[in-house]
């Protein structure tokens, strides 16, 4: 709750959620969570806001290693737009948050304007990933070739819409959050001895 009192962009402010050290898209053991651009008005809200808003582009970093997510930023950049995320209406496909992270309404609103596409949540998120490997257990028994053949997807309970104003704010700030760990790398393990 308190992340929603800070505005999107936490003031400046910068995670690195490396709480245990980090293995995707870069593989640093010695890696350490911290925050970046705190000063004298930074407070708590900042600062929870912008631990959503670096687990949200953690997110980001693991989806532009897929295939399809490369393919399609490759095609944006060569049709003169932005290198990162797809805008909402150019064909993303919605992505699906489940387990406890999808009851925070904040963490929701801040995904879909990071990775600016459409977020859903499904019923009963908490179960969801049970129910995707029974789903994943019943076609693998039955040898099904595809969706049809399988269990049906949960209902959608509730979705988050990007909000297109903010897509320049957000790629400001994955800029910075990309470049914070290369930056503090060798300073990483000299924190440990």
């Amino acid at each position: 709750a308190e992340a929603s009192a800070a505005p999107p962009g936490s003031d400046g402010v910068v995670y690195l959620p490396y709480i245990s050290g980090e293995r995707c898209p870069v593989s640093d053991l010695e890696a350490r969570a911290c925050f970046v651009g705190i000063d004298m008005g930074t407070g708590r809200p900042q600062m929870c806001r912008a631990v959503l808003e670096g687990l949200c582009f953690a997110v980001r970093s693991l989806l532009e290693l897929l295939p399809a997510e490369q393919a399609a930023c490759a095609a944006a950049a060569e049709a003169g737009g932005t290198s990162g995320p797809r805008p909402a209406d150019a064909g993303a496909l919605p992505l699906v948050l489940v387990g406890g992270v999808a009851a925070s309404a904040t963490l929701l609103q801040t995904l879909a304007n990071v990775l600016q596409r459409e977020i859903r949540v499904p019923l009963a998120p908490q179960h969801a990933p049970a129910l995707g490997a029974a789903r994943l257990a019943f076609a693998a028994m039955r040898g099904a070739a595809g969706e049809s053949d399988s269990a049906p997807m949960p209902a959608c309970a509730r979705s988050a819409f990007p909000d297109a104003t903010l897509q320049s704010l957000y790629e400001r700030r994955y800029s910075a959050f990309c470049a914070l760990h290369p930056a503090l790398r060798d300073t990483f393990p000299r924190l440990r001895s």
